[in-house]
């Protein structure tokens, strides 16, 4: 104490204690990165990305984003993207669906319906690092859609009763 005096002749705390501002680089950085993500082929960023690409704690980029640039993350949902090629088997089983609730009322009762399914994806879905970083939700329902590749398969079972 008696030292602390001897250097500042102030009992006071120093001036520079605390964290550390962010300097201007390191935003300058954060926004070129986000440019660069968000022009991508999905459009998405995330913040870890952003930091992983800066070599930057995941910390700093999200006080950037959220703080000084006031961008907040919007999430995005993955769809199957539907061709026309899909549309005549669904309907072809609703219509038979339909025509057999005609003949019978209480036959859907009948029915114990399970679902499984197999997705082999050309590429893997993180659906939490799909975010876009923006001022405002400019897409309220923003999608995207991704095809499947040659190997996918869908196994519904039926069992009627």
């Amino acid at each position: 104490m008696i030292d602390k005096f001897e250097e500042s002749s102030s009992f006071d705390e120093k001036c520079n204690r605390g964290r550390k501002a962010i300097s201007s680089t390191s935003v300058e950085d954060v926004v070129t990165a986000l440019q660069e993500a968000s022009s991508s082929g999905l459009g998405t960023c995330s913040a870890r990305g952003i930091s992983r690409t800066l070599d930057k704690p995941v910390s700093t980029a999200r006080k950037i984003l959220r703080n000084i640039l006031q961008c907040y993350p919007f999430k995005i949902t993955h769809v199957q993207e539907l061709v026309p090629a899909d549309l005549p088997k669904p309907e072809a089983f609703a219509l038979q669906f339909l025509a057999r609730m005609e003949v019978d009322s209480a036959w859907p009762w009948n029915i114990l319906w399970t679902d499984e399914d197999h997705f082999h994806l050309q590429a893997s879905v993180n659906t939490q690092n799909c975010r876009i970083w923006a001022r405002e939700n400019s897409f309220p329902n923003a999608t995207i859609a991704s095809l499947f590749s040659k190997g996918h398969s869908v196994v519904a079972n039926i069992l009627i009763v």
